[in-house]
């Protein structure tokens, strides 16, 4: 059994000026953010049994549209910034 955890909760505050106010996870290169690219790689992978995504509230959105049409994705569960702290 085999646990991924994606760290994707950042506000990328550096990329704000070239990514219109979007955390750097959530831009797209090639038509694909790489969020949704590790996403697409990885649910392919059968050793691995569930995934978590660590994600700020703030970009429920964007992370709403990343997920959209991903087959065999396993588990994502979502985790709520608050303050600077991940509430498990």
């Amino acid at each position: 059994m085999v646990h991924f955890l994606i760290l994707a909760a950042g506000k990328g505050e550096r990329a704000k000026k070239v990514s219109n106010n979007s955390p750097k996870q959530y831009i797209e290169f090639n038509n694909i953010s790489p969020l949704r690219y590790l996403l697409k790689k990885i649910t392919k992978i059968k050793e691995i049994s569930s995934i978590t995504v660590v994600i700020s509230k703030d970009n429920l959105r964007e992370y709403k549209k990343d997920i959209r049409g991903i087959k065999n994705l396993t588990k994502v569960y979502f985790r709520w910034e608050n303050k600077g702290r991940v509430i498990i």
